[in-house]
């Protein structure tokens, strides 16, 4: 059985090898999942999780938006409000700078 993160994979090799079809599949998928989750209300995350995420991964070292929400992609995919985890990175990157 594949997983998110296979599917992930897959994706990002299918794109690398201009397989559009197979991209436009595996795109689905995924947009289907997240909507899966987004209906059964998952590990939905709310602002002071998001902002405790952040908060630890500055003090690993990542202090800058792309590598920031490219961990949140990559960790907690379809768990989040984009727009708001973005508003709420750039205010905590805001106040530590």
């Amino acid at each position: 059985m594949a997983t998110e993160a296979m599917l992930r994979e897959d994706l990002q090799a299918a794109m690398k090898a201009r397989d559009m079809p197979t991209v436009y599949v595996l795109r689905g998928l995924l947009a289907a999942i997240a909507n899966l989750r987004i209906e059964r209300g998952v590990a939905e995350l709310n602002d002071a999780e998001l902002t405790n995420l952040v908060r630890s991964w500055l003090a690993d070292g990542l202090n800058a938006m792309g590598p920031i929400m490219a961990r949140l992609k990559e960790r907690h995919a379809g768990q989040y409000d984009g727009r708001r985890a973005a508003e709420i990175v750039r205010s905590i990157l805001a106040s530590n700078g």
